[in-house]
């Protein structure tokens, strides 16, 4: 099978098969609750090719960014590991938590993202779907001359609405999918708020408790808090129950007490919190447009890590279908996403690593597309200053937008392929238009803002490499030796550069400095690293040991890669090199001494790894 590889490497970084305890998917994640956290290998996820970045979200729950080929990945994993468990989990269980009050509101508050997350990701391919069939059918009737009474016209801008309009039931169904819950119960109850005699309906009561008259059509925020409830509910009678007579009874029961408390309390609340989002966001319009795109183009990075991106998007949607246009959310997450494209293409011009490069170049072009997480996780967040670009840059194209009143008339996700979202309902392009000057834009300022910061990352990693003086530090603790005692007169000549050596009390040798690898051999007994500022360190494990063909030598790093002072370089076997009759000195050299004022040895006796090990002065 095509990532038959990536998903042996997955299911042991995560610890095994059997420590998982549920497996799903969103767009471009695996998601997997995990029985022991502790077993997982963060590092060893990350360096799986096809893994573009991971990310615990606590509680035992590890996510691992595989890109858009998720539906097929997924799908090879059940194939592969025959895994049969559970694929949803109760995200707002009734479960204990015992820790502090902290660290209670804060599982609370994971949970209750990740079931607003969960259940608006289930039906986004409703609302996209619909908006660009709107999108379309405005193309069709203004310039290639389909008349909007026809027909076909009118079908499909019927399905257009049913999507909109009967929002409630595919809701339901989600949300009680995602709790444990009969799913067709959460169907029932969007049922029941959409039917025709209940739907706002004025005069209703329920054994004389007034029923507030409710329009819920196209609604979320009512449903969303419903079914939880009704989730509790359906819990508390099966347990109360007999299971012989469940099949009837908890269906029943069930719908005879959710149905008044959600009629009579919980959807009004969930209308009245709605209403005043809209009012909030009308507010944010009217006094403070710019400065509120502004932020919202910055956090969208943010947002889309956390997943609070869509749980925005799920309590604008409602808003966005009352006004026929969003002018911040949409619009700010298509800057973002665009800010986060040009960060990622920006790295296509900095690095040199070739599997960098073509990265970058993949997840740039498919975030300003409309899909993030690839440069995401795979860039921004890898190398830091990429993250920062993209926010600067959603912000000030989020601005830009803001400037002309753009606007999105139908939901679809942010993205240069949904862009026919924003041509007007009357067919006038000027806002399609600013959308792609938008894009544009955002692109270019994540672009422009990650170039910046690069070249301040490195004037400042320079100017810290180059005081008068540097240190290099001991690559392996044990006792050190001048280059004199070396027996081997290539090193004691100094013609591999001034240094010393150590006779190693351990077996791994870390990066004496922060650099690039720039020399590896096959046979892994000796290694350089280039600074910054030009210092060639060369690192040689025992003498002429190149004759062992390797036996006995594990690299960890590849020529090209950027390693931190501290990192693990190679591993080796003292009782095979001497095995061999070689000696197991370890050397560290500088090889372009002669274009420094000097370099000294200033540890003597004992070292330990990390140590100061030599001093180079700067002419």
């Amino acid at each position: 099978m095509r990532y038959e590889q990536l998903i042996h490497g997955v299911v042991e970084g995560v610890g095994g098969l059997k420590n998982i305890s549920f497996a799903t998917h969103c767009a471009t994640r695996l998601r997997f609750r995990l029985a022991d956290a502790r077993a997982v290998n963060i590092d060893g996820l990350k360096a799986l090719k096809g893994v573009f970045g991971v990310r615990d979200v606590g509680g035992g729950e590890i996510q691992v960014v595989v890109g858009t080929d998720i539906e097929t990945i997924f799908q090879e994993f059940l194939t592969i590991t025959g895994y049969s468990g559970a694929r949803e989990e109760k995200s707002l269980s009734t479960d204990q938590h015992t820790g502090s009050l902290k660290e209670r509101m804060q599982v609370l508050g994971r949970k209750t993202m990740d079931y607003l997350g969960a259940v608006v990701g289930t039906i986004i391919p409703i609302y996209m779907c619909c908006g660009m069939i709107m999108a379309f059918l405005t193309i069709c009737t203004t310039f290639l001359g389909v008349n909007a009474e026809s027909g076909v016209v009118t079908i499909f801008n019927g399905v257009a609405n049913a999507g909109f309009y009967f929002m409630p039931i595919c809701l339901g169904w989600a949300a009680a999918d995602k709790l444990g819950v009969r799913p067709a119960l959460g169907a029932l109850l969007g049922m029941t708020l959409l039917f025709s005699t209940i739907n706002g309906v004025p005069g209703l009561d329920i054994l004389g408790l007034p029923v507030y008259p409710v329009t819920y059509s196209g609604s979320f925020l009512p449903i969303m808090l419903g079914v939880p409830f009704m989730a509790l509910v359906f819990n508390a009678c099966k347990r109360v129950i007999p299971s012989s007579v469940q099949y009837f009874l908890l269906p029943l029961c069930t719908m005879l007490i959710s149905v008044p408390v959600v009629l009579i309390v919980i959807g009004p609340i969930g209308y009245v919190a709605g209403t005043g989002f809209s009012a909030l966001f009308q507010f944010l319009v009217a006094h403070v447009r710019l400065l509120a795109s502004a932020l919202w183009g910055a956090f969208c990075p943010i947002g889309i890590i956390t997943g609070m991106d869509k749980a925005v998007y799920a309590i604008n949607m409602p808003t966005m279908n009352a006004m026929g246009y969003d002018n911040i959310f949409c619009p700010g997450g298509l800057a973002g996403n665009s800010a986060i494209g040009g960060a990622a293409l920006a790295m296509f011009l900095l690095t040199r690593k070739s599997e960098v490069k073509q990265l970058s170049l993949s997840s740039g072009i498919t975030a300003i597309l409309g899909i993030t997480e690839p440069a995401l996780y795979g860039i921004c967040l890898e190398f830091g200053y990429p993250f920062l670009g993209a926010t600067l840059g959603g912000a000030v194209g989020a601005v830009f937008g803001a400037l002309f009143d753009l606007k999105q008339f139908s939901w679809a996700g942010p993205g240069l392929m949904t862009s026919p979202t924003y041509i007007g309902t009357d067919g006038s392009m000027f806002n399609f238009w600013m959308c792609l000057a938008t894009i544009a834009v955002s692109a270019t300022a994540g672009f422009l803002f990650t170039q910046l910061l690069a070249r301040r990352h490195a004037a400042a990693e320079h100017a810290q490499n180059t005081e008068p003086t540097m240190s290099i530090a001991a690559p392996i603790s044990g006792r050190c030796l001048s280059l004199s005692e070396i027996a081997d007169s290539v090193f004691s000549s100094g013609a591999l550069g001034e240094g010393a050596a150590i006779e190693p009390d351990s077996e791994v040798i870390e990066s004496p400095v922060s650099g690039e690898v720039t020399a590896t051999t096959q046979t892994n007994h000796a290694i350089g690293i280039t600074t910054a500022d030009g210092v060639e360190v060369f690192i040689h494990i025992g003498i002429d040991t190149v004759d062992m063909g390797g036996m006995g030598f594990n690299r960890f790093v590849e020529q090209g890669d950027h390693v931190e002072l501290g990192v693990d370089l190679i591993a080796f076997s003292k009782e095979l090199i001497r095995q061999s009759g070689h000696s197991d000195a370890v050397i560290c050299t500088v090889v372009n001494s002669n274009e420094l004022a000097s370099v000294d040895q200033v540890a003597q006796g004992k070292v330990q790894a990390g140590e100061k090990f030599l001093r180079i002065e700067r002419s």
